[in-house]
C-alpha cells in the first residue's frame, strides 16, 4: 500500500539582499534560482522547516 504525499508550490517572491547567509543558502537549497521563480517539492516536515525560515520571501500553494 502506498500512500502520495501532497507536493506543494514554493515560488520565491522577495529579494535576499541585506538578509542573513543562512536564509539565502536556505532558498538555494530549496533549487530557487532567481526571483519569481517556483518549483515543486513533496509536503515533508524537512522541506516544510526550511519554508517556515524563509516565509517572508516565499510564497507557498498546494499542486492539484
Amino acid at each position: 500500500m502506498r500512500t502520495e504525499m501532497a507536493q506543494i508550490k514554493i515560488t520565491w517572491k522577495k529579494s535576499c539582499i541585506g538578509r542573513p547567509s543562512y536564509q539565502r543558502r536556505i532558498v538555494e537549497s530549496l533549487g530557487l534560482k532567481r526571483l519569481n521563480h517556483s518549483v515543486v517539492h513533496q509536503d515533508s516536515p524537512t522541506i516544510m522547516g526550511m519554508v517556515k525560515k524563509v516565509q517572508h520571501l516565499v510564497v507557498v500553494e498546494p499542486v492539484e
